[in-house]
């Protein structure tokens, strides 16, 4: 993975704890896990699909998308 110029304002989703939510927080950068189970995760935030995490996404003042 390329690290980010700024990483802090790029978000990351996948399922994966340890190759997806570990590498891209070891980064900086804010983190989605896309899962069914709520816990135990280092995530900024756990969503149950990717519409969820769209919503949650969006929701976010730092957010600036079109």
């Amino acid at each position: 993975m390329k690290k980010a110029e700024n990483p802090e304002t790029a978000y990351y989703l996948g399922d994966s704890e340890r190759r997806d939510v570990e590498g891209a927080g070891n980064l900086g950068m804010i983190t989605v896990r896309i899962s069914e189970e709520k816990g135990g995760s280092s995530a900024d935030y756990i969503a149950s699909d990717l519409y969820d995490a769209a919503i949650w996404i969006s929701n976010r003042k730092d957010y600036k998308g079109t």
